[in-house]
């Protein structure tokens, strides 16, 4: 998948543009979308052209987060993944790069950012790090 990680950004738009994320997030809300059908929620919120919301989609597909097929006269697109997995699947991406390029530098920045977690999610955290650790 072609993503890039954005770290100004909160939540999907660190991965996908804006406008991609708020595409996903109707697709993953609603199911599979045809353009028209996307533009049409959008262009409630916003001034879109139909030709805008096409080629976002068309590079959604071409980045494999969306997959479409000829229905009738349109492409049907659906997610590729549900919402959680693509965000699960995101952010190993994103770990497994700062491994490969910063090795155990990274560790340590990791381990403080968990000064907000409670102790039963620190030992849930644990928990996972020790069945990693028995893994072959």
């Amino acid at each position: 998948m072609g993503i890039r990680f954005k770290t100004g950004k909160k939540g999907q738009p660190q991965i996908l543009g804006e406008l991609e994320a708020q595409v996903m997030d109707l697709i993953w809300d609603h199911g599979p979308q045809t353009v028209r059908q996307v533009h049409r929620s959008l262009s409630a919120q916003r001034d879109l052209a139909y030709t805008t919301v096409m080629t976002v989609m068309t590079r959604l597909a071409e980045k494999e987060v969306l997959a479409k097929h000829k229905q009738g006269n349109a492409f049907l697109y659906r997610a590729v993944q549900d919402k959680n997995t693509f965000q699960q699947d995101s952010a190993r991406r994103i770990f497994t790069s700062l491994m490969k390029g910063f090795g155990g530098a990274v560790v340590q920045p990791l381990v403080d950012s968990l000064d907000h977690l409670d102790d039963s999610e620190l030992d849930e955290l644990m928990k996972m790090v020790q069945a990693k650790r028995k893994k072959p």
